[in-house]
């Protein structure tokens, strides 16, 4: 699987970091990575545009983002790639997909208009893993968060990164950058000092 990300990003605190300057913390790490100016950010009037193999693809990603954002987020199918829409916008197609990106490659483009996903396929366009938590029962989400985060990250650079950019050192770094968003969303995860085996000092989960 080969994988291509275009992201535009304003200043905010992750460019606070020293990681920032130099390395995305993005995760699962792509095969390539271009960093370009500007930002995209979702609005009430988002709109997933898909070509006519994708409209199902485009319903599913419409139905997980709308619990997720409070938005009424409606799909559109278009009437080709020249075609174009206003506002916010999320682009799944597989017209003029390049080839070389395999079954379950894919391009991420993500610029102040809007963000398109380009894939040959429709594994490319939505590729899925399951992660399970073996236990009986889980009293709460405050629980069930702990027992989740950070391993669904790893789990994520596993099954979406390709084998030749897994990097374990370049993860670390990108987890402890992403330990930080997870703050800002205010979920219990357990706060581990991955590489001795022992939970960090200030934890409080």
């Amino acid at each position: 699987m080969k994988s291509s990300i275009f992201i535009g990003l304003t200043a905010c605190w992750l460019a606070s970091t020293s990681l920032a300057a130099t390395e995305l913390a993005v995760i699962p790490q792509p095969q390539n990575i271009e960093r370009r100016e500007g930002s995209f950010r979702l609005t009430p009037d988002l709109v997933i545009v898909t070509d006519a193999v994708s409209k199902d693809t485009g319903k599913f990603l419409a139905e997980r983002l709308r619990p997720a954002t409070g938005y009424s987020i409606k799909t559109k199918v278009r009437k080709g790639p020249d075609q174009t829409f206003s506002g916010s916008v999320i682009i799944l197609t597989t017209e003029n997909a390049s080839t070389n990106l395999g079954a379950e490659g894919y391009e991420l483009s993500v610029t102040p208009g809007g963000v398109t996903i380009s894939a040959p396929t429709q594994a490319g366009l939505f590729y899925g893993a399951q992660g399970n938590i073996w236990t009986e029962f889980i009293p709460n989400q405050q629980i069930a968060e702990y027992m989740t985060f950070p391993r669904q990250l790893a789990l994520a650079e596993v099954v979406w990164s390709p084998k030749e950019s897994r990097d374990y050192e370049g993860f670390l770094r990108r987890l402890k950058i992403n330990e930080q968003r997870l703050d800002q969303l205010g979920v219990n995860y357990r706060n581990c000092a991955l590489g001795d085996g022992t939970d960090s000092q200030n934890e409080t989960k």
